[in-house]
């Protein structure tokens, strides 16, 4: 197998207090991406300034706020790698990331999905790393939760064309994607942390935690639809539970 040609996607929304950092290490990777393309999904801070600041090192984009399912599908339609690293702009990645993505993907060349481990930072500077599990592991645990982070994962290009992020979706879009290329394609996994997770005030968690239970049941139930009997029943107590406990500890 050849190069492997990357293109980075970064939907950006009033981020300008982290998103150069994010731009950054797109840019510092040990395996320099094919593009990167970032998506101002209508701002109304300085991070479109921010973001054009790079010139021809990254390609901008804009569009009126429609969430980030809208801003990484318009990007993934406009470019031109055979790969889509996702990033989002309140987080950035370790220099090895993409590297070492690569070389899984060059060890096995039927998968479609790679994810990584993460590092969480929370405000005060401190950090826990966060190991990947294994695909298989993972797989199963789609069934009531999202147990994978968006920037870390790198997907075919392809397969994000014929199954585009769910727009209709606020927040808990990234679970029903996963969940459903899942069906679809292997994954491999890389267990150590590549990149940096942000927990920090301004996130959509922290200030309409409402909104995202509304939506993270909104999925919950799509999934289920493709139960049946008694696992179904099971599965939505588990998952129920599971999301009110998260709930009760947010709010």
């Amino acid at each position: 197998m050849g190069q492997l040609s990357i293109s980075v996607v970064i939907p950006v929304f009033n981020a300008e207090k982290y998103l150069r950092q994010a731009i950054c290490s797109a840019l510092e990777q040990t395996l320099v991406p094919h593009e990167i393309i970032i998506v101002d999904d209508g701002s109304s801070d300085s991070s479109l300034e921010i973001a054009s600041s790079f010139g021809p090192a990254v390609t901008c984009l804009s569009q009126q706020h429609q969430g980030p399912s809208a801003a990484r599908n318009l990007a993934t339609t406009r470019s031109t790698g055979d790969w889509i690293a996702f990033l989002d702009a309140d987080d950035y990645w370790f220099p090895d990331k993409l590297a070492r993505q690569t070389a899984a993907i060059q060890a096995d060349p039927t998968i479609g999905l790679v994810y990584t481990g993460i590092t969480q930072l929370s405000p005060d500077g401190t950090s826990h790393n966060l190991q990947a599990k294994s695909p298989l592991w993972v797989k199963n645990r789609f069934a009531f939760e999202d147990p994978i982070f968006p920037l870390t994962v790198m997907a075919r290009r392809s397969l994000l064309i014929e199954h585009p992020w769910p727009d209709s979706f606020k927040s808990s879009e990234d679970w029903w994607l996963f969940y459903r290329l899942s069906r679809i394609t292997d994954f491999a996994a890389i267990p150590e942390p590549t990149a940096v997770y942000r927990l920090h005030s301004e996130s959509l968690t922290s200030k309409d935690w409402k909104s995202v239970l509304h939506y993270a049941e909104m999925v919950s139930r799509d999934i289920q639809n493709d139960f049946t009997g008694f696992h179904k029943i099971l599965l939505r107590r588990k998952t129920n539970s599971r999301l009110f406990a998260s709930a009760s500890q947010i709010g």
